[in-house]
């Protein structure tokens, strides 16, 4: 039953590209992929989301606390439940370091030391404010205010993004998704993250039982 109630916070329209403020991002949370997604995936989710919540309560108060320093949608956090489920010291196969999975080209554009000496990808603190700076960059100068292109360039890559965006003549996420200009792992990648803001805000509410 809980579950249910869940899955039914998907279900009423909001327009993502209406006029909004850091305060409240219009994060899309009707529609039929997203729907789909959620009926299949949302045992799984929220059985991550449960485990992690430790960590969510431990690190998000701060997160949040940069997002508003910068003015970025404060749901930004949950993005750091799917780069690594809000662990510091997570690593991947393919060199990506930290709680929000920075490659060191990337790290090093936003301000983060690396070298042989020390890694600032897993300094948590540090880490967030570049992160969130990025993604801040992304959206705003990239792609058109659209936060929710800006979580599938995250995962896509700028330049791969650029490529669809051309094709598709415009930064709609949605218009890019549908027209199948990305990889199922990037329209994934958005579709997890407003699961998670979903789960993540019923939690808060009525706690892990």
């Amino acid at each position: 039953m809980r579950n249910i109630m869940i899955l039914a916070l998907l279900f009423f329209s909001v327009n993502a590209h209406a006029v909004y403020n850091y305060k409240n991002y219009p994060w899309t949370q009707t529609g039929d992929k997203l729907v789909a997604y959620a009926s299949v995936h949302k045992d799984k989710l929220l059985k991550n989301a449960k485990a992690i919540y430790p960590r969510y309560e431990q690190y998000v108060p701060y997160i949040r606390e940069v997002a508003a320093k910068h003015k970025v949608p404060l749901e930004i956090a949950a993005l750091a439940a799917i780069e690594s489920g809000f662990n510091p010291s997570a690593k991947s196969p393919v060199g990506a370091v930290g709680m929000w999975q920075f490659m060191k080209p990337t790290a090093r554009d936003y301000g983060l030391v690396i070298n042989s000496g020390v890694d600032e990808r897993l300094d948590w603190k540090k880490s967030t404010e570049a992160a969130v700076t990025y993604i801040k960059w992304l959206a705003e100068t990239r792609f058109g205010n659209d936060y929710e292109t800006a979580i599938m360039a995250y995962n896509f890559g700028i330049g791969n993004m650029s490529k669809a965006i051309s094709r598709a003549k415009t930064p709609n996420a949605w218009v890019l998704i549908n027209a199948n200009l990305l990889p199922i792992e990037t329209e994934e990648h958005l579709l997890k993250f407003l699961i998670y803001v979903q789960i993540f805000k019923y939690l808060d509410i009525h706690g892990v039982k």
